[in-house]
């Protein structure tokens, strides 16, 4: 029996975002409030920039794994789920962002509740976790490195 790969689920994550994509409205807007700049995505958009992200991700470990390229499976797999909770989070916050300044008539402890800045919180997140990405992928490399010197 044919295990499946973790990175499978950035590569089924890709395409449900990029057919959820087609189905959000355009005139959906998310924003991000970095100190006085403010950055608007369309919600199509926004949601085929994460497609892309994980797409990537999954071609790239789907390249490694062709490769042989042995990565350590723990951080693989916390790289892997962190980066799918966080965009999960992320899509989240974003839409909960939108509904606060939408609602006209609501209680006021959801007024009070800034999710601007859980998602600049939750982007910075997900930028350092692709760093640590790249650590794993070198780390593995250097590894192997000293493998062959050591023959």
């Amino acid at each position: 029996m044919k295990k499946i790969k973790t990175y499978y689920l950035l590569l089924v994550t890709a395409l449900s975002l990029f057919v959820l994509s087609t189905f959000v409205k355009k005139d959906i807007k998310y924003t991000l409030n970095i100190s006085d700049t403010y950055y608007v995505i369309s919600g199509p958009d926004f949601y085929k920039c994460f497609a892309i992200l994980t797409l990537t991700l999954g071609l790239i470990y789907f390249v490694l794994d062709q490769s042989e390229v042995v990565l350590k499976k723990i951080f693989t797999k916390v790289h892997i789920f962190a980066t799918l909770l966080l965009i999960a989070t992320l899509i989240f916050f974003n839409y909960k962002n939108n509904a606060s300044k939408t609602i006209i008539i609501g209680s006021t402890i959801t007024s009070h509740i800034n999710y601007g800045l859980y998602v600049s919180f939750n982007l910075m997140i997900l930028v350092f976790l692709q760093f640590f990405f790249l650590i794993n992928i070198f780390n593995a490399q250097i590894k192997n490195l000293k493998n062959i010197a050591a023959k």
